[in-house]
């Protein structure tokens, strides 16, 4: 149930006189027994003031399954029969290492596997860098995994934290890419026989001490396409060294995962997940 307060009252009050909760008693557990989100905000006091206008979502089906995500030992955005979303923690490989170590793959399975005991098998619909974080979305059979490999299915936004001060408010990198004799992904000026097409937008959100947090999205994302193009822009990704990076940042990259937008195959439902910038970027002035 979705509701709006029509009222400046207390969440218990609202709950009774604009929820249709008949008892006091009622309206109180279900607010202890933490249902009740007010502006996408879980609220677990009855007294809690509530101004006019306020979104307040009951729902005791969705405080179960976020009581059943506390148990794992990583953040699960979104879960429904055919995918489940969580958040990647950094210097983290996906799947699992030439030498058999476990890859964080593994470690949602293995999670998956003791609380259901139904999933055998996660396919990744996307990838993330060892050392970047952000939404790793899996489908939980091939049917589901094939039906989302139309990548038009997938649409990307991701927090790029940059050393230096950009002063562009926003812009388009088109910027071919080439390997080098090393195997380094390099972003030059002009194409040629050896180049592959590349495309970054960027928008600048803020300046944090002398980093510059951006926002950007790329159809076709390569692999270091965005250590090479925020590299030639000269405001290197932070903690990519072999990209240029002179800064202090701990032991992970400048590179995050903050949103993905997809059609879900079974549904047809629009989804928006999303996962927050990390405190090491929002602290990263600290760090100069």
């Amino acid at each position: 149930m979705k509701i709006t307060a029509k009222s400046n009252k207390t969440l218990l009050e609202i709950l009774i006189q604009e929820a249709g909760y008949s008892t006091s008693s009622k309206a109180r557990e279900v607010i202890k027994n933490g249902a009740v989100w007010v502006d996408n905000l879980a609220v677990k006091i009855p007294s809690t003031p509530i101004n006019i206008g306020s979104s307040i979502e009951i729902n005791p089906e969705k405080s179960k399954r976020e009581a059943d995500h506390q148990k794992y030992l990583f953040t699960v955005i979104y879960e429904d029969d055919y995918l489940i979303a969580v958040a990647k923690p950094p210097r983290l490989k996906i799947d699992r290492s030439m030498e058999g170590k476990p890859g964080f793959k593994d470690v949602v399975l293995e999670a998956l596997q003791k609380e259901k005991n139904l999933v055998q098998q996660l396919f990744p619909i996307n990838y993330i860098d060892a050392n970047s974080t952000g939404i790793l979305l899996f489908a939980k059979n091939q049917k589901t995994a094939q039906a989302m490999e139309n990548k038009s299915y997938v649409k990307k936004s991701w927090a790029i934290l940059c050393e230096g001060k950009i002063t562009q408010e926003s812009g388009t990198l088109n910027f071919p890419l080439v390997k080098n004799k090393a195997g380094k992904l390099l972003a030059v000026e002009k194409p040629n026989k050896l180049t592959q097409e590349a495309s970054t937008s960027f928008k600048l959100r803020k300046h944090i001490g002398n980093y510059s947090l951006v926002e950007a999205v790329a159809d076709n994302l390569l692999p270091k396409q965005f250590q090479a193009h925020f590299q030639l822009l000269g405001f290197p990704v932070a903690g990519e060294k072999k990209y240029g990076s002179v800064m202090p940042f701990k032991s992970r990259n400048g590179i995050h995962l903050e949103k993905i937008y997809f059609v879900h195959p079974v549904t047809g439902k629009p989804l928006t997940l999303q996962c927050n910038v990390p405190q090491s970027f929002t602290r990263a002035g600290r760090y100069n």
